[in-house]
């Protein structure tokens, strides 16, 4: 499928612009509404909408993961930002008929313990060192390989209920890319794809466990998350939603 280059690269650029301006956003004291919102009305005030609200039910605009939330935490009045609480803000948008699909994991203030900034970093390099393998012709097998290989690298456990996916005029579509894997098996990638690469990161191992609201996953111990949308070249990758990565993770 041919898509429109221009037109996802500028909801792509929409999402990762959001994710720059949260840093100075995001602050103790600040509730899950609150941010919900105001990322509702920066996606707005650009002519995008939430992908998140109302799919499959879902009743908020971001998914919101503080601490042992592993993913798909609904935004409430009662999620009150802690100085060292880890958060990950799951953006996904559309504009024109296109998708982009991105989160990013924040400490904020200082770090509650050394180990959560180490969690925080590796979640990031284990979806960096999984993008730099992308090309066609590689298998999503290989990606997931590097992807948990990497959080078993600095000791930590990759979760394996949830995957990256192709994204485009919709925002879920074949390949699945889970975030565990064995090199050269599963689909292989072609040029002109659209793919997400989101590992989730468990400081320990635990089980994954739904709560009642049918979408917030937790587990035992922290958790950190990156994603980003990623097109697949005739010779490599070309990164949708980018976004600086200089330690600044720590607002």
């Amino acid at each position: 499928m041919n898509l429109d280059k221009n037109k996802m690269f500028a909801v792509g650029k929409i999402a990762s612009n959001l994710i720059e301006e949260l840093k100075s956003y995001l602050k103790p004291g600040i509730n899950g509404i609150q941010i919900d919102e105001f990322c509702e009305n920066y996606l707005n005030a650009y002519g995008a909408k939430s992908a998140a609200l109302n799919y499959h039910g879902f009743p908020k605009s971001i998914c919101l993961s503080i601490n042992e939330v592993v993913c798909h935490g609904i935004p409430n009045s009662k999620m009150i930002i802690k100085e060292g609480d880890i958060v990950s803000v799951d953006i996904c948008c559309s504009k024109d008929g296109y998708y982009s699909d991105n989160c990013y994991t924040y400490i904020i203030g200082k770090p509650k313990l050394p180990i959560h900034a180490k969690l925080v970093n590796a979640a990031y390099e284990s979806m960096t060192n999984s993008i730099k393998a992308i090309k066609p012709g590689v298998h999503v097998g290989t990606l997931g390989y590097i992807m948990e290989s990497t959080a078993k690298k600095h000791g930590f456990y990759i979760v394996k209920d949830f995957a990256g996916h192709g994204i485009g005029l919709a925002l879920h579509l074949d390949p699945q890319i889970p975030f565990h894997g064995v090199r050269n098996t599963g689909p292989q990638l072609k040029e002109g794809m659209y793919i997400t690469i989101e590992p989730m990161l468990m400081q320990s191992y635990s089980r994954i466990k739904i709560l009642k609201d049918e979408w917030t996953a937790t587990c035992n111990s922290y958790s950190a998350q990156f994603e980003r949308t990623i097109l697949v070249t005739n010779t490599g990758y070309e990164i949708v939603t980018d976004y600086l990565f200089d330690n600044s993770y720590i607002v």
